[in-house]
């Protein structure tokens, strides 16, 4: 399924609605790629960042049209630093929704500590379970995201207050 503009959402009809974050490990960056690649062949483009860029400084372009920020991990890294990073983004661009993606991982029940430690909206293992996600969410404003092959949904955020 390809999405044209007229499909999605009003918050998500930006040029870049999408931004990838890839963490630090050597291979965050080749998984970050594909994700963008896999949104990017449905309709919805996305920019990509590297976790490292963002920490000196640099800035995504047009914060205001970013709709979900998707953090990737491929390689391990600390629960308290993945729950810094989503207070950050959240703080840096309010109302934006929140998807993690563990590439690695899964263990039921290291997933459900990772749900519970980590206030994203949706966790997902696999590029399918953020594709569907992302395509359910940007069709819908207002509903959070849901990926089918998990458990793992919270509410979405409320809109920016204005």
């Amino acid at each position: 399924m390809v999405l044209g503009r007229e499909d999605l959402a009003p918050n998500w009809r930006g040029r870049t609605p999408v931004l990838c974050v890839s963490s630090r490990g050597p291979f965050d960056e080749a998984a970050t790629l594909m994700l963008a690649q896999t949104l990017g062949r449905h309709g919805l483009q996305a920019q990509v960042m590297a976790m490292k860029a963002l920490r000196e400084g640099e800035r995504p372009e047009r914060t205001d049209e970013i709709a979900l920020i998707c953090f990737s991990y491929l390689e391990p890294v600390s629960l308290s630093q993945i729950r810094f990073t989503v207070r950050q983004a959240r703080a840096a661009v309010p109302g934006v929704r929140i998807l993690v993606g563990f590439w690695r991982e899964r263990d039921p029940a290291s997933l459900e500590r990772l749900r519970r430690a980590v206030s994203a909206d949706v966790l997902v293992t696999s590029l399918n379970e953020a594709l569907a996600a992302v395509l359910a969410a940007s069709r819908d404003p207002v509903a959070p995201i849901r990926a089918e092959a998990t458990r793992t949904t919270r509410p979405a955020l409320a809109p920016a207050a204005a």
